[in-house]
């Protein structure tokens, strides 16, 4: 769908949406209008791989997305939340870096509205409010991840390992599954392997996990379970 069409689907007077997307669509000029595109996606639905080279940057309309930096350590850093109103690949086109740096996931029903990276970049240079818009944006987004991984790194192995069980499992058949080892689970979390298991045969006792073999997996009223688990492991 183009953004005229959607642009169709509201009513830009509705308060139900967001201020920044009114700007958007009111104040957008031609040429970037006529390359632009809004997307739905899926949950667990990739955007962007890492290293990907890219045409387009997004703005959040609606839902979220995962950001997951993966290190040539193979340790994987997560998660980095992106929500409605945040920007994703912005950041690289700033500094003209030609492929993204982290694989963009999408965390539930989202979306997006799509820009291509040069016009968008033309036109920040050209509208002052649009500029503060983005950069605002950033800084918000920017702030808000580095306190949430700042909490994350003192949060307990318990933590880290539900993080990780919600963002690298693939959804099939409406069942969750991570498939991989134990000890590529242990790496990947820095979680030691023994406490590891330990916390497996808990979530399995708990009911929020099955088990079979080395795949762990969860349905969709236990990956809620295991939200409202992190949240509660959070605010302790």
């Amino acid at each position: 769908m183009n953004i005229e069409k959607y642009k169709q689907t509201l009513t830009l007077s509705s308060s139900t949406i967001d201020h920044n997307l009114k700007e958007f669509l009111t104040d957008m000029p031609n040429y970037i209008r006529q390359n632009s595109v809004y997307k739905k996606f899926k949950a667990k639905e990739v955007l962007f791989e890492k290293s990907e080279e890219y045409k387009y940057v997004y703005y959040i309309i609606s839902g979220s997305f995962v950001v997951v930096n993966e290190f040539e350590s193979g340790r994987i850093y997560e998660p980095v939340i992106l929500y409605s109103d945040d920007f994703i690949g912005v950041v690289e086109a700033i500094v003209k870096k030609q492929e993204i740096i982290s694989t963009i996931i999408a965390n539930e029903q989202s979306e997006v509205l799509g820009f291509r990276k040069d016009d968008f970049i033309k036109w920040i240079g050209e509208n002052h409010n649009i500029t503060k818009i983005v950069l605002n944006s950033i800084s918000i987004s920017f702030t808000k991840n580095m306190v949430e991984s700042g909490e994350q790194i003192i949060l307990n192995t318990r933590y880290l390992l539900l993080s990780h069980l919600i963002q690298q499992s693939v959804m099939k058949d409406d069942i969750f599954l991570l498939d991989e080892s134990r000890e590529k689970t242990s790496i990947r979390t820095g979680i030691n392997i023994r406490t590891l298991y330990r916390h497996i045969k808990e979530l399995k006792q708990k009911g929020l996990v099955d088990t079979r073999g080395r795949k762990v997996f969860f349905n969709d009223s236990q990956r809620q379970n295991i939200f409202d688990l992190m949240t509660e492991l959070r605010n302790k």
